[in-house]
């Protein structure tokens, strides 16, 4: 399940997420940078930078980052700035380690990009690891085998009216809860379900990895 605000500042008091600027004069400020579901993070650039339309460019996050192993985290481009064209990948953060993020920023518009040292483009979603064999095999059962028809579908169709997961709510996911807000009326934008996509892939992705 993905970390809410609250949860996110009480793993931070435990320890179990650590996170320091390597730039003195931009220390990691709570206030500003949690968000209600996520950390927004900025990259390590002191002048600001031109991305060109269709160019990719390999940068750092300005953060140093830990994460326990109790916990996952995947990087994620902001709505605003995929809106502008640009998109951020990093995949999943390994647990145990305290370093700079390497993050791969993308223009895929059709004009450049400037990108300023206090913009924050990107972002991370930390979410909690399957502490018991037990959950893990009743999650992956239902992910995997109850899933496949419907997840598959979410994932490659670009058709906005999407159906319930079999095993949702049982089994968290971002296709579940796109489901739950059309119910309840709530439009979403492309960029939006976009997003959703891309959560629902590196959420499902860490059990191919099991």
């Amino acid at each position: 399940m993905v970390l809410s605000k609250e949860r996110i500042k009480e793993e931070l008091s435990k320890g179990n997420i650590k996170i320091n600027s390597i730039d003195r004069n931009r220390p990691f400020n709570e206030g500003v940078q949690i968000q209600e579901s996520s950390i927004d993070l900025y990259l390590d650039i002191n002048n600001p930078i031109i991305i060109q339309p269709g160019q990719t460019k390999a940068l750092r996050s300005r953060e140093i980052i830990y994460i326990s192993d109790k916990l996952t985290g995947f990087i994620a481009p902001r709505r605003r700035w995929m809106e502008r064209g640009i998109f951020v990948g990093s995949g999943y953060i390994q647990s145990g380690l305290m370093n700079q993020l390497d993050v791969f920023v993308s223009n895929i518009s059709d004009h450049e990009v400037t990108i300023n040292p206090n913009d924050s483009i990107y972002q991370i979603i930390f979410f909690e690891v399957i502490p018991s064999i037990k959950r893990y095999e009743k999650t992956n059962l239902l992910s995997i085998i109850k899933d496949i028809p419907s997840v598959l579908d979410f994932l490659v169709s670009s058709k906005r009216d999407v159906e319930k997961p079999p095993a949702y709510p049982d089994v968290w996911c971002s296709q579940g809860k796109y489901w739950e807000d059309l119910q309840e009326g709530k439009q979403k934008g492309i960029f939006k379900f976009l997003f959703y996509k891309i959560i629902d892939f590196f959420w499902r992705l860490q059990y191919c990895h099991h």
